[in-house]
């Protein structure tokens, strides 16, 4: 059982009701929609920050319904992701900065995220107005969103948070640090 270094209720409870599944494939983390997907191997490559900064990213693009949300306002997947990842990703790093004890963050970002100070609390639509219609920048986490297809109408239980919780369903609880 891996101990997340969670301290904030609310980042907390999101993480705790994820279904994390652990796989041989892709290159990353990813999500789509309802479930978060770690690459074994990367997964084993972060520090314990780092595996929950990434964990909580992945988590908020859920959390946030930004699958729903591209699919129905028909954004462009690869600008929409990039628009959603450095949103996420400036809120992560504002989180890590307020959470710092000792020096040592709760929560970690993995060098190579998309990470730009001039979106600092815009939404994803401000952010995807702002791009490049092909975003030029490549990220590590670039593409983590609907990696695999997903049915629009199978999003409804993610979205509103009524998830199956059945024992054996191969998801991993994370955990939760004190």
């Amino acid at each position: 059982r891996t101990i997340l270094p969670l301290n904030d209720p609310f980042f907390a409870t999101l993480v705790y009701n994820a279904k994390v599944y652990f796989v041989d494939h892709g290159q990353t983390a990813w999500t789509d929609g309802r479930v978060v997907k770690f690459n074994k191997a990367f997964a084993e490559s972060l520090s314990r920050e780092e595996f929950a900064g990434v964990l909580l990213h992945e988590v908020l693009h859920i959390a946030y319904a930004h699958i729903p949300r591209m699919l129905s306002q028909g954004r462009e997947r690869n600008r929409w992701n990039h628009a959603t990842d450095y949103v996420i990703n400036w809120q992560i790093q504002r989180f890590s900065e307020r959470t710092n004890k000792n020096g040592r963050p709760d929560v970690a970002l993995p060098a190579g995220v998309l990470l730009e100070e001039k979106y600092g609390g815009m939404s994803a639509e401000q952010v995807y107005e702002l791009l490049d219609e092909v975003p030029s920048a490549e990220s590590l986490l670039g593409g983590d969103l609907q990696r695999e297809q997903v049915d629009p109408d199978q999003l409804t239980d993610a979205v509103d948070g009524h998830r199956d919780r059945a024992a054996g369903d191969g998801a991993v609880d994370p955990g939760l640090g004190e």
